[in-house]
């Protein structure tokens, strides 16, 4: 989520500051998935209130705000009232590259929830943080309008043993020869996939997706279906080094460059040290 959204937290307000009446300041007790409860308990003067938005960042119109702590993950979409909020126990989430509305729907559904949740840290009493938060990986919605799909695969090979890293990047091309060829029928690619990590599930009770889950798979083979696809190839070759890039080996690679691209119509990229 941090590639798509900015997450944050508040200035710290000091017990001093709070006063008996002026401008709301919410916790979590006072967020819940429907809105702000009607029990206001804390407020911050006006004058304390005009110091913060002088100096600091404040939420705008359209941000959401989740519970960190105690009930966790509870989400307001902030509206126009004026209000502040106590750092540690909420975290906003703004300046994102998609209305708010998607991803207030997206936390508060099945799998999005279950993210959320499974992302909290701590053993006792468990809590949400930014750094966590912006590891979960989100179904990103798409403009309808252009109706695009971006798929990017990765090949990663290691040289073991005595095995030299060229001849990894032989068999590397290899494997990535082998893929271009399943994607000629991507969705029956796309559906083998799911074959393989319910098998693989089945006997280790482990999941071979580091990001993500079977459901986004699912969601991807249906808008295979109707959207434009485009596709991206990744070779990753941490073992080989530039010295090593002699025109054998670049050779090889400009022409697997040439046979994804006449295929598959793709793009094809190379990381090595």
């Amino acid at each position: 989520m941090g590639e798509v959204a900015t997450l944050s937290s508040s200035k710290r307000i000091h017990l001093s500051d709070y006063v008996r009446s002026g401008v709301p300041f919410y916790r979590g007790s006072e967020i819940s998935t429907g809105g702000i409860t009607s029990d206001q308990e804390l407020f911050i003067s006006e004058e304390k209130y005009r110091e913060i938005i002088e100096n600091y960042d404040i939420p705008c119109e359209g941000d959401l705000l989740v519970t960190a702590v105690g009930t966790l993950g509870n989400i307001w979409k902030v509206d126009d009232r004026r209000f502040y909020y106590k750092d540690g126990n909420l975290i906003r989430i703004s300046n994102m590259k998609f209305d708010s509305d998607y991803l207030l729907s997206y936390f508060n559904g099945g799998t999005g929830k279950k993210r959320l949740l499974n992302s909290a840290a701590g053993s006792n009493q468990k809590a949400l943080t930014m750094e966590k938060m912006r590891e979960i990986a989100l179904l990103l919605p798409i403009d309808e309008e252009q109706q695009k799909v971006c798929m990017r695969l990765y090949h990663c090979k290691y040289a073991i043993g005595t095995k030299s890293s060229i001849g990894a990047v032989n068999e590397l091309v290899q494997q990535t020869l082998s893929t271009c060829d399943k994607l000629s029928d991507a969705i029956k690619a796309l559906k083998q996939l799911k074959i393989r990590e319910n098998n693989t599930y089945k006997k280790t009770k482990n999941s071979r997706f580091i990001l993500g889950e079977m459901s986004d798979l699912d969601a991807l083979i249906k808008k295979y279906r109707t959207y434009d696809v485009t596709i991206e190839i990744v070779l990753v070759q941490p073992s080989l080094d530039y010295s090593e890039l002699n025109s054998r080996v670049e050779s090889v690679l400009g022409q697997l460059a040439c046979i994804i691209k006449q295929t598959l119509n793709a793009e094809t990229y190379y990381i090595i040290k």
